[in-house]
This record gives C-alpha cells, sequence and structure tokens, in this order.
C-alpha cells in the first residue's frame, strides 16, 4: 500500500510489522519496496519464516524520469539494500530479473503477471457503459485503468487509439490522465471499485472515488535517502 500523508517512516514501518506479527503467517510477499518491505523482512525474522520479494517495477528508472538521471546511482543502492535481504525475489520479467542480478541480487526467479478470468469474464459486461460513452455495437472499446504516471508511457496508447481511429474507442479510467487526447478516447479521472453484489450476480456498475493522495517524489526520495544515514 502506499504511503499515507501524516506518518512518519519508522511509524508507519513498525505497526505494520506488528500487524504482520499478529497474523503469524508461515510465509510473507511484499510487493512494495518502502514501508512494507522492510516491515516484512523485520516481521520474517521474528517470525522465523520465508519472505518474498516482488519487484514489480523498475525503481531506479522510474524516480530517474521523475528526478532526473543523477538518481540512479543511489537508487540501485537503495534497491540491493532492501532486496538482498529477501530469501527469494520475484520479477515479472526476465528483462527485470536480469536488472536485478546485475545489482547483485541472488535468488531472483521470473513469475510472469496473469489475469482472473474469472473476475474478469465477458459475462459481466454492462451495455449500459457503451451507451454512456455513445459507442454503437460494432465500435471495439478498450480499456487502460491505472495510474496516468509518466512511466506508463501513455502518449504511446493515445497514438494507437488515433491511429486506429474509428470504429476503436479508448478508455482511460485513473487519476492524472492526459487532458488532451483524440477524438475516440475518453477520461475518467478517478479510481474505480466494484460495489458488493449479491454471492453468484455479477459486479454492479463500477463507481467512482476519488483517487487516495500520495507524497511527493520529493518527499519519497527523502525517506529513501534517510535509509543510508
Amino acid at each position: 500500500m502506499p504511503f499515507s500523508q501524516g506518518y512518519r517512516f519508522p511509524l508507519r514501518r513498525r505497526g505494520w510489522e506488528r500487524e504482520l506479527l499478529r497474523v503469524k503467517p508461515d510465509i510473507i510477499e511484499a510487493g512494495d519496496p518502502y514501508v512494507t518491505g522492510w516491515a516484512a523482512l523485520d516481521a520474517g525474522r521474528k517470525l522465523d519464516v520465508p519472505v518474498v520479494g516482488f519487484y514489480h517495477s523498475d525503481l531506479p528508472r522510474l524516480i530517474s524520469n521523475r528526478l532526473g538521471s543523477g538518481t540512479d546511482r543511489l537508487v540501485e543502492r537503495y534497491v540491493y539494500r532492501l532486496y538482498r535481504r529477501f530469501d527469494q525475489v520475484l520479477a515479472p520479467s526476465r528483462v527485470m530479473a536480469e536488472r536485478l542480478t546485475r545489482l547483485g541480487i541472488e535468488h531472483v526467479a521470473v513469475q510472469p503477471l496473469g489475469v482472473d478470468l474469472e473476475s474478469f469474464h465477458p459475462r459481466f459486461r454492462d451495455p449500459a457503459l457503451r451507451t454512456k460513452l455513445g459507442l454503437d455495437d460494432d465500435t471495439k472499446l478498450l480499456i487502460f485503468v491505472g495510474r496516468g504516471s509518466r512511466e506508463k508511457n501513455l502518449h504511446h496508447l493515445l497514438e494507437m487509439a488515433r491511429q486506429l481511429g474509428k470504429g476503436y474507442h479508448l478508455l482511460l479510467v485513473g487519476p492524472s490522465m492526459p487532458s488532451q487526447t483524440p477524438d475516440n478516447v475518453s477520461v475518467i479521472d478517478r479510481y474505480t471499485r466494484p460495489r458488493r453484489s449479491p454471492a453468484g450476480s455479477p459486479p454492479a456498475t463500477p463507481w467512482f472515488t476519488p483517487a487516495p493522495k500520495r507524497p511527493s517524489g520529493w518527499s519519497r526520495w527523502k525517506r529513501w535517502r534517510a535509509a543510508f544515514r
């Protein structure tokens, strides 16, 4: 989970650690390279259980895109210092695994990402969405859900939509989406969450909630630097 405003790094870390100690898992997987990653390692050591780190983002590249290329080496040191402590490190691609290996991290394995075909199934299609977007039955609807941050390279997606032209429509869902888009692109600049539905029935039409606030890149950068002091 992302940082929350108003919490200091050490306090947040201890809170996650206490929660893990209370649950007493047999194995811990940490998919976050910030507070919860360190808390998982602390709890795993005290519980004497294996801890797995999932490295789903290229952190040095992500940070350099936001703060400049001069940050690469320091972030690489941070990644090495954190992920070398895990019993196993999983990466979603061979490229990402090779980058971790070049940093000197051992016990790296590739775990490709997948899609839950039971949850994301055509039987849950909501015809009302196409009506709201003004699309006919022949128009192919493409949907991207996520953050519109720089590393997502959404300009490539917009160019694809422009070249596809009429007959295709792209819906972007999430915060920080581009404000200037081709005519066949719609934007909902919020996250979505499904309402609860009775057991056995399809999810209700998604409702939209404002994206949770996150600290600026500079705030996170100061926390990372603190790890080396």
